[in-house]
């Protein structure tokens, strides 16, 4: 998805990727789920021309699987590299990526730390390196662990870490992966109506009817996700939505925030749109 608006988030970019390029620096995305934390990462990751980048999009069902982000993160292009590290964290390393076979041997974690440690030194010799974690909120212990282990000996190191967290979870492990107070925090909101417009427009085949895209904002509250969501499943004849249940269940939190006559004017103003 390009990069509509987010000029705040812009300048924030381009911040961190400059002292990247000098020193160890970390940016972390927040927001709701849909609101373009991951379009935000993405735009970080294609301006890193100059750096080594080393990228995992963590999932839920994949957060207690050991060593997993670390896996996707090294992944298959460092062979020769790893190929350089002293015997015992090689094996370490490997073991743990499950690209050999454990035998009798027990890995303790951290030897895969000093692994991961010489790794990252080694690559931010030869270049600026720069670290992807999207949803960093499932990323598994395991790895957060030998990365924090890592990242905390390497503080002049040109290391920048561009993080994605969701709000509303409870285990958001940032700055634990850096030193307290290192990490720049960036609350993404919803976008502007003009915003929200052009996006739309570029992502769909037939941009929706005035009319509609009023509806679609004022459902939405400028969640870009959700607004394509609702656009894919709407009617523009009736302006009538079969919306899906994550959607149903944002609006509801929504409701249950506004005051008691904030939320009756929005129900009577949906009523009233249907009669």
């Amino acid at each position: 998805m390009p990069l509509v608006g987010r000029e705040a988030e812009r300048v924030e970019i381009d911040r961190f990727l400059d002292q990247a390029a000098r020193e160890r620096a970390t940016l972390v995305f927040e927001g709701e789920a849909g609101i373009g934390k991951s379009t935000l990462f993405d735009a970080v990751l294609a301006s890193g021309a100059d750096f080594t980048v080393l990228t995992c999009r963590c999932t839920q069902s994949e957060s207690t699987l050991g060593y997993a982000g670390l896996a996707d993160l090294i992944g298959a292009d460092f062979g020769a590299t790893i190929e350089r590290l002293p015997a015992p964290q090689r094996r370490a390393l490997e073991v743990a990526m499950l690209r050999s076979d454990p035998g009798d041997d027990v890995v303790e974690r951290q030897s895969v730390g000093r692994a991961v440690l010489t790794l990252l030194g080694d690559l931010a010799r030869a270049r600026p390196v720069l670290i992807g974690i999207d949803d960093l909120q499932w990323l598994d212990g395991d790895s957060r662990d030998v990365l924090a282990f890592a990242l905390r000996r390497l503080e002049t190191q040109p290391i920048g870490v561009v993080a994605t967290v969701r709000i509303a979870q409870t285990a958001a492990p940032v700055d634990s992966l850096v030193a307290d107070g290192e990490a720049r925090h960036v609350r993404v909101e919803s976008m502007s109506a003009h915003d929200l417009e052009v996006l739309l427009a570029g992502r769909l085949p037939t941009a929706p009817a005035r009319g509609m895209f009023r509806r679609v904002y004022e459902l939405s509250a400028g969640n870009p996700f959700y607004a394509l969501e609702l656009c894919r499943r709407g009617d523009s004849s009736t302006g009538e939505f079969a919306m899906p249940a994550s959607l149903q269940a944002l609006l509801r939190q929504r409701l249950d925030a506004l005051s008691d006559a904030d939320a009756l004017a929005a129900l009577r103003g949906r009523r009233g749109r249907r009669s």
